[in-house]
């Protein structure tokens, strides 16, 4: 698949309805449309697809959420080879035998659900109960929308498996699904490394980069005005009582340092995470009289703020 096509095609699945298209008469086509739970077996990421021919920076938080990557563990997808000597033959096994045998699952189980079809009112609150039960264990106690929403799939596919074990279907210990399910979501989450918003977490970083990158050269001193700095992104002064800069980052510095996602809603999350110091009637910005420039509207980012964040990216 062409990288510029991937992120639409995970919009296009998850969401469930391909595009509106026209017959050779003119017409309207009938629009496809499905309900999937889809997996990819790619050895690359959504986002190294999305990124490698270099146009788009990073994935969106939208095409994160809608493709989930579940890394595999270092110590291999098989940690039960099931009397095989190997997990190569194991692997040929279960090739072998899905190419024979598929589908045999899933009409026994439409089958008991269509006959439980006059109770499903109580089916129905069963699987409720057992999706909450799941949430319960899976999810940390305070989490975005967006891990909520992966969550909420590997809980379907949790409560499915156990449903379909207590039917008869699948040989497998009561709980085994939605363990399965939960290694798998915690795989995610770990990979992911955060519970916040994708572009919120994504953006503090950017910015924390960008000082890091830029903050000894393109960022004059305080009080030096012998000093030329080309392409000034802002200045500098010796923070008081810790090791480090205060940042006073300019209004264009500031676009340059979020490009790629909306400047006011970073500025917004690192005013909000204690990065950013808010100006009066919480403006994120704020007028400060800087030596050699004079009064001008600066974000203002605190070298023991700095800190605290860089030192929770080591933890």
């Amino acid at each position: 698949m062409d990288s510029k096509e991937a992120g639409q095609v995970a919009y296009m699945l998850a969401n469930g309805s391909a595009k509106a298209r026209m017959t050779k008469e003119g017409g309207n086509r009938s629009i496809r449309q499905w309900k999937l739970i889809f997996l990819s077996n790619g050895e690359v990421t959504l986002e190294d697809k999305v990124t490698e021919d270099g146009k788009q920076p990073r994935t969106r938080a939208g095409q994160e959420v809608r493709l989930a990557d579940i890394p595999c563990p270092d110590s291999g997808l098989f940690t039960e080879l099931h009397g095989f000597p190997g997990g190569g033959e194991l692997a040929e096994h279960i090739k072998a035998q899905a190419s024979r045998h598929y589908g045999h699952a899933i009409r026994a189980y439409l089958g008991n659900l269509s006959e439980a079809w006059p109770r499903r009112g109580e089916l129905v609150t069963r699987l409720k109960t057992m999706e909450a039960a799941w949430l319960a264990k899976a999810l940390p106690s305070e989490v975005d929308g967006q891990v909520r929403r992966v969550a909420l799939r590997f809980a379907l596919v949790a409560v499915g498996g156990e449903l379909a074990r207590n039917m008869g279907i699948l040989p497998w210990a009561e709980g085994d699904a939605a363990s399965a399910a939960l290694v798998c979501f915690k795989a995610w989450l770990d990979r992911r490394g955060f519970t916040g918003a994708s572009e919120v977490h994504r953006g503090i970083a950017a910015v924390v980069a960008f000082l890091e990158r830029h903050g000894m050269s393109r960022f004059d001193e305080w009080g030096d005005k012998d000093r030329t700095i080309i392409n000034r992104a802002g200045t500098r002064k010796p923070a008081e009582g810790v090791d480090g800069f205060d940042f006073y980052v300019t209004a264009e510095g500031w676009a340059e340092a979020t490009k790629g996602f909306s400047a006011s809603s970073v500025a917004r999350a690192c005013a909000d995470a204690g990065i950013l110091e808010t100006g009066s009637k919480g403006k994120h910005s704020k007028p400060v009289s800087i030596p050699g420039h004079g009064k001008t509207r600066c974000y203002v980012i605190r070298a023991f703020a700095l800190a605290r964040v860089q030192d929770a990216e080591v933890a």
